[in-house]
C-alpha cells in the first residue's frame, strides 16, 4: 500500500495492521476511531487532516503533530 493517495477521505472505525504506508499522502482527511498498529508511517505527507479525540476534532497540519494523535 505504499504511495497511496487519500484526498477528502473519512476513515471511521478503521484499523491498519502492519501496513506499509511509506510515501503516502493524507490530504483533507478525517480520522475517527482509526488505529495504526505496527504500520510504517515514515515518511508520509499530511496536510489538513482532522483527528477526532474525545468528541473534539483536532486539526493536524504536518506529520509531527499527526503522529502524536495516533493510536498505535
Amino acid at each position: 500500500m505504499t504511495r497511496a493517495e487519500f484526498y477528502d477521505t473519512h476513515f471511521k472505525n478503521c484499523e491498519f495492521l502492519n501496513v506499509n504506508l511509506a510515501g503516502s499522502d493524507f490530504d483533507r482527511c478525517k480520522l475517527k476511531s482509526t488505529k495504526f498498529f505496527k504500520s510504517n508511517l515514515n515518511p508520509i505527507l499530511v496536510e489538513d487532516v482532522k483527528v477526532c479525540e474525545s468528541k473534539e476534532w483536532i486539526e493536524i497540519k504536518d506529520f509531527s503533530r499527526f503522529e502524536k494523535h495516533l493510536d498505535k
